[in-house]
């Protein structure tokens, strides 16, 4: 999640970009069960690390997300943008339902002031103001298989790796233990971001 100082808010930037977002994710059933991670990765520890796997699921599941910019669980986001260049993509969809736009004085924006292109992954095409806030609510209601996947891929991840920090390479470079390069794999072709 990004977070910016308000004084960062009252700078003008002269590109689109995402100052702000929050995640209301409500009361949340991961998209993978505990049985079925320890299906994945043969576990068989009896109940003895389940209190461990379910932490893991969740954690896997949020850098699934981070990586590819998506919100695989439904939830409501609040998201402050400034879309002064016009035409920014609204951040972690899938794309849902418009609850609100609001301009940096709180006032309401009507249907017939705004314009939204897109279904899935839509672009606020206008107001082109400095400052908007939006809320709506995103994320799967039919999850792909190829993300259950890569959750699994991570939640196993996890498990094998916990305790590391970072993992030395055989040429001797640290990199820091975030996705798997399974997950990495699975999920390329889902990614929103950079």
């Amino acid at each position: 999640m990004l977070t910016v100082q308000t004084s960062d808010l009252n700078r003008k930037v002269p590109f689109n970009a995402v100052l702000d977002l929050i995640f209301d994710d409500g009361a949340v059933t991961e998209p993978v069960a505990l049985a079925d991670v320890k299906s994945y990765a043969k576990i068989d520890t009896g109940t003895v690390d389940d209190a461990i796997l379910t932490y893991l699921i969740t954690t896997a599941r949020q850098q699934c997300e981070d990586f590819t910019g998506i919100s695989i669980i439904p939830r409501t986001i609040t998201a402050v943008l400034n879309n002064s260049c016009g035409g920014i993509f609204l951040p972690y969809c899938p794309f849902k339902t418009l609850t609100s736009i609001t301009d940096m004085d709180g006032n309401a924006i009507t249907s017939d002031n705004y314009k939204i292109s897109g279904t899935i992954f839509p672009q606020l095409i206008c107001p082109s103001w400095d400052r908007l806030t939006l809320v709506y609510t995103a994320g799967y209601t039919n999850l792909p298989q190829e993300i259950k996947t890569a959750i699994l891929q991570q939640t196993f991840y996890l498990y094998e790796n916990r305790g590391e920090s970072a993992v030395i390479s055989r040429s001797g470079i640290v990199a820091e233990l975030t996705l798997s390069p399974q997950a990495k794999a699975t999920l390329q072709r889902f990614r929103r971001v950079g």
